[in-house]
């Protein structure tokens, strides 16, 4: 059964006219070309994962979003005070987090974002590069479903104030010309590098999870306090 059709389609256009920019055209052809991707398989990139999401034609099973909510609710809860960082365009992630959300909120942080007013008073968009100056005052957590380019970020932000993380690493981590078998050593080096932070800065140690049914080859990383 094709998941894409003419409908669905046509309410990706819209979702280009409501936020008309966005998007460059290039993404735009690209996210056309490539609209029927998740027919194949779940491996996709973030653009394709939030338009599926917001549209809500991924299959639980393969979500990426619900199975690392999944896990940072058993590892961490989610009524907690949150920040996101690398939201994406759409924050398809925190969007959902902030629905199941009693107590607590959750704060996001990406230059990209394609809006920035919400319904909910606990759920704030910022559409700005995060800097470890811009941490919100009340924070208990820090989160980022394959934030390109801040996944340092998070963990540097983290460690030096003692605050919970939890990461789904991604393709090249902002190193565009790496070729597979330097991106594979590049992320043995970081995580090599954040097991050393997480010690060093007393947070417990250093754990992985696997999460290729979702359509991810490389892990969650978060820190597990003793």
């Amino acid at each position: 059964m094709n998941l894409i059709t003419d409908e669905v389609v046509s309410k990706v256009i819209n979702i280009f006219d409501k936020y008309p920019d966005a998007y460059s055209d290039e993404e735009k052809d690209r996210i056309l070309k490539d609209i029927g991707w998740i027919d194949n398989n779940n491996f996709y990139g973030y653009m394709l994962r939030e338009i599926y999401d917001e549209l809500g034609i991924i299959k639980k099973q393969n979500n990426l979003y619900l199975g690392f909510i999944k896990l940072l609710k058993k590892e961490f809860g989610l009524n907690k005070d949150i920040l996101e960082i690398g939201g994406g365009i759409l924050p398809r992630l925190s969007s959902r987090i902030s629905l199941k959300q009693k107590n607590g909120s959750i704060t996001v942080y990406d230059p990209r974002l394609a809006y920035t007013e919400t319904n909910n008073n606990k759920f704030i968009l910022v559409k700005e590069k995060f800097t470890m100056d811009k941490l919100p005052n009340e924070c208990d957590l820090i989160i980022g479903v394959q934030p390109y380019g801040g996944t340092e970020t998070i963990i540097e932000t983290a460690c030096r104030n003692n605050i919970d993380f939890m990461i789904a690493l991604g393709d090249l981590e902002g190193n565009e010309f790496a070729n597979e078998y330097e991106f594979g050593s590049l992320q043995n080096e970081l995580i090599s590098n954040t097991k050393k932070l997480v010690k060093k800065y007393n947070l417990g140690e250093l754990k992985e999870a696997e999460v290729e049914q979702y359509g991810s080859l490389y892990p969650i990383i978060y820190n597990k306090r003793k």
